[in-house]
């Protein structure tokens, strides 16, 4: 009779662990369901159209050479560099 009785001990231990580990498991997805929940249909749609408008926009990068890419970058470095305080009192 010991035997079974630290059998059915074992076994009530793994299903009390079980239990605990689907508890867990049940607020995981209470979380994901919730920050699911939390998501506007019309942000996702805002979201679409902005990277829509954002490739249509980059089509045209494709007819720009990395030449001209770089020196385009290289020139707006040169702006950011510009003494803006000296510009707004010459004005």
């Amino acid at each position: 009779m010991g035997a079974e009785t630290k059998r059915l001990e074992s076994v009530a231990e793994s299903a009390r662990k079980a239990g605990q580990q689907l508890d867990a498991l049940e607020a995981k997805i209470n979380k994901i369901s919730s920050a699911l929940n939390g998501l506007s249909g019309s942000g996702l749609t805002g979201l679409a159209n902005g990277v829509k408008k954002l490739s249509a926009a980059m089509q045209n990068m494709n007819d720009v050479k990395t030449k001209d890419f770089t020196r385009l970058a290289k020139n707006i470095q040169k702006l950011t560099a510009l003494d803006t305080d000296g510009l707004d009192g010459a004005a």
